[in-house]
C-alpha cells in the first residue's frame, strides 16, 4: 500500500473517531445505530481492520453525516469534516 492510500485510511478512522466523540456518543451506542458490533467500531477507529464503503455508510449515516463530506475530508487529511 502507498503511503497516501495509508494516510486515507488513517483519516477515515479518525473522522469517525472524532465525529463519535463530539456527538457524545459511545462506541456501543454507535454500535446499536449503526447495526454493527462494539468490537467493530473499535477495529475501524484504531485501523485493524480496512472496513468496506458499506460499512463506512452504516457508521457516518448512522452519525447523520454524508459519505462525500467523510471522502473529502479525508483526502484533503481533515479529521473532523461536521
Amino acid at each position: 500500500m502507498s503511503a497516501a492510500h495509508d494516510d486515507f485510511e488513517k483519516n477515515i478512522a479518525l473522522i469517525i473517531r472524532r465525529s463519535r466523540e463530539k456527538r457524545g456518543l459511545s462506541k456501543n451506542k454507535l454500535a446499536e445505530i449503526s447495526g454493527l458490533s462494539q468490537r467493530a467500531i473499535t477495529y475501524i477507529e484504531t485501523q485493524r481492520s480496512s472496513p468496506s464503503i458499506r460499512t463506512i455508510v452504516c457508521v457516518v449515516s448512522a452519525m447523520g453525516i454524508k459519505l462525500s463530506d467523510v471522502i473529502s475530508a479525508a483526502e484533503e487529511g481533515i479529521s473532523n469534516p461536521q
